[in-house]
């Protein structure tokens, strides 16, 4: 089997990582994969790294924040219908069985794989709007509607993204396939250190942006100072310079300066996660969240809001806690348990090792994946051979 994948960006951000991840598991599986980029950046460098064939075309997506004019959601549907033929013609060339679209974001893929007649999947990294703000740029009933035609099956990164989204398929199979996240490697840490440490360290790690809810976390360590009960907390990454400039104005007011850390872009934040006592994650709805399981792995209980997909990942009391998403005295109340308990919060941090280390796994995330492509490549190969060569199979319809 031959796999071409199709990627929304030519950058390393967490759905490239994802790809990556997935080509790696595949190969280890004896599948070959090619990429194709929207131009040229750090991701071809890294593909090229791995040996996997790869090409840059100018194409783009279909998604925006709604207040782009006609013309500019025009042109960008321009450059993907120039990119189509180039596109066409690689994975021609390339020999490909199967088309798989990265992110809900881009549609090029579907379009090369209903030309070439080969089985497409569309990976759904993400809500949309929920998360990103995103809405289609020609409407909702265009995008599902080729969506639900141009796609064999279609594949959700958690159980609360497939939930969103199930109600809009009427064709396509939709499967829950979590991430492999064989990449993360845990860093290596002084546990005597940590324990001899007399305070309680939580770090929240993510772009500053409202949606990922540094605020209520800064607020909660404020609502434990005036308990008494002193609890650092390290802020990991950069992002809108408003939103950041509230963070620290907000750090101020409390006068929490000696508490709150900004640690600003962390490349390897696995340091950072090894010498915390607990990760906190206080998104509005993650679709995944990559950051909640590198806590997992590097043994640390995580204390995440009970959405998206945070609420299926923390298993609350044995992993870590969930609080009331946007309610920092909740998100306090769940800090000082652990505070409080440092044993439990070893426990609790042990337990999210173990379960992590078993679900987020390279062989697993494989074999589950062949289930889902082998049938749709059987499938093609026999569709698409001479009338007189097939065997019975059965026809997809829409149901009634």
């Amino acid at each position: 089997m031959k796999v071409c994948f199709v990627s929304h960006s030519s950058q390393m951000g967490g759905a490239e990582t994802a790809m990556l991840e997935t080509i790696e598991a595949l190969k280890a599986a004896g599948v070959s994969c090619c990429v194709l980029v929207p131009g040229r950046g750090p991701l071809n460098e890294e593909l090229n790294r791995m040996g996997v064939p790869n090409t840059g075309l100018p194409y783009a997506g279909w998604m925006g924040w709604g207040n782009e004019s006609f013309l500019e959601k025009s042109k960008l549907a321009a450059k993907t219908m120039v990119a189509l033929l180039p596109a066409i013609i690689q994975a021609r060339r390339w020999g490909c069985d199967l088309v798989y679209t990265n992110t809900i974001t881009i549609y090029l893929g579907a379009l090369v794989a209903g030309i070439l007649r080969l089985p497409h999947v569309w990976h759904f990294q993400e809500f949309g709007f929920d998360d990103h703000g995103l809405v289609f740029s020609f409407g909702d009933k265009v995008a599902w509607a080729t969506i639900n035609r141009l796609s064999s099956a279609c594949i959700a990164n958690s159980s609360a993204v497939a939930a969103k989204h199930r109600g809009r398929l009427w064709n396509p199979r939709l499967h829950t396939l979590y991430y492999s996240m064989h990449r993360f490697r845990p860093a290596a840490g002084d546990a005597e250190a940590t324990e001899r440490r007399s305070i309680f360290r939580c770090i929240i790690a993510g772009a500053l942006n409202e949606g990922k809810g540094q605020e209520h976390a800064i607020r909660a360590i404020a609502i434990l100072a005036d308990r008494g009960l002193k609890v650092e907390l390290h802020i990991l990454g950069k992002g809108s310079k408003a939103y950041g400039e509230l963070l620290l104005k907000l750090t101020k007011e409390h006068h929490l300066e000696d508490l709150i850390k900004f640690e600003g872009h962390v490349s390897n934040p696995a340091s950072f996660m090894q010498s915390a006592d607990a990760l906190l994650m206080c998104s509005r709805c993650e679709a995944f969240g990559r950051v909640t399981v590198e806590g997992m792995l590097s043994g640390k209980p995580v204390i995440g809001a009970d959405t998206g997909a945070t609420a299926e990942l923390v298993r609350d009391g044995f992993n870590g806690y969930l609080y009331r998403q946007g309610n920092p005295a909740d998100l306090a109340d769940k800090i000082a348990l652990l505070a409080g308990d440092p044993a439990k919060a070893r426990a609790m941090g042990e337990n999210a090792k173990v379960w992590a280390g078993r679900q987020f796994s390279k062989d697993k995330h494989a074999a589950d994946l062949l289930k889902i492509l082998n049938p749709l490549v059987e499938d093609s190969h026999q569709i698409n051979q001479p009338a007189g060569e097939r065997t019975n199979m059965p026809c997809k319809t829409r149901p009634s």
